[in-house]
């Protein structure tokens, strides 16, 4: 799919401060799904009209599933869209993430490059399409050992990072995700 030039900042924020605002889009309703750290090292191949293959990572162009973007701030450090929120896993303690209210409920409307982004109204989100890419793109990657051992790479370099910004004080390595890998797929 092209990739959708970046939306402009959407103005207005319907009584909300910022914070009222991070925390809707981002708080937690206790779905946890799938770890962050693994959705922020995912990639996606696309094919080009040449016959090559591009990679990208998956919340790149996020707005192929109707989602809206959303800055990085205090209340949402790693960019996740609107309505894709945060939490740590109260079995495993691993930072997850999941979806809330406002995936679905935060609107947005552009014309001649502006942008109101409404909050509490409905939005276009495909959110079954998103968790169907969010698992075939995870398959992929299990099964194709040059997908899986750049997913490891890139999994390494997101842990590092975060760790090094003080955003978490995980000192998980990849090596606990790799059994995991190998159980599930065995």
């Amino acid at each position: 799919a092209p990739r959708f030039p970046p939306p402009p900042v959407a103005a207005g924020h319907n009584g909300l401060s910022d914070g009222d605002r991070a925390s809707f889009y981002h708080l937690s309703e206790g779905g946890e799904l799938y770890p962050v750290d693994w959705l922020l090292a995912l990639d996606v191949e696309v094919p080009a009209s040449d016959g090559s293959v591009h990679v990208r990572p998956f919340l790149d162009n996020i707005e192929r599933f109707g989602l809206l973007r959303d800055a990085r701030h205090a209340g949402n450090p790693y960019g996740l869209p609107v309505g894709v929120s945060l939490a740590r896993s109260k079995i495993s303690g691993v930072e997850m993430i999941g979806l809330n209210c406002s995936a679905c409920h935060v609107g947005q409307v552009q014309y001649r490059g502006q942008a109101v982004r409404i909050d509490g109204a409905g939005n276009m989100a495909y959110i079954n399409k998103f968790l169907i890419h969010l698992a075939t793109e995870t398959e992929a990657t299990v099964k194709a050992p040059h997908r899986l051992a750049r997913f490891w790479d890139r999994l390494r370099a997101v842990r590092r990072e975060r760790r090094s910004s003080g955003e978490t004080r995980d000192n998980a390595d990849v090596a606990e995700d790799e059994t995991f890998t190998r159980r599930v797929t065995q």
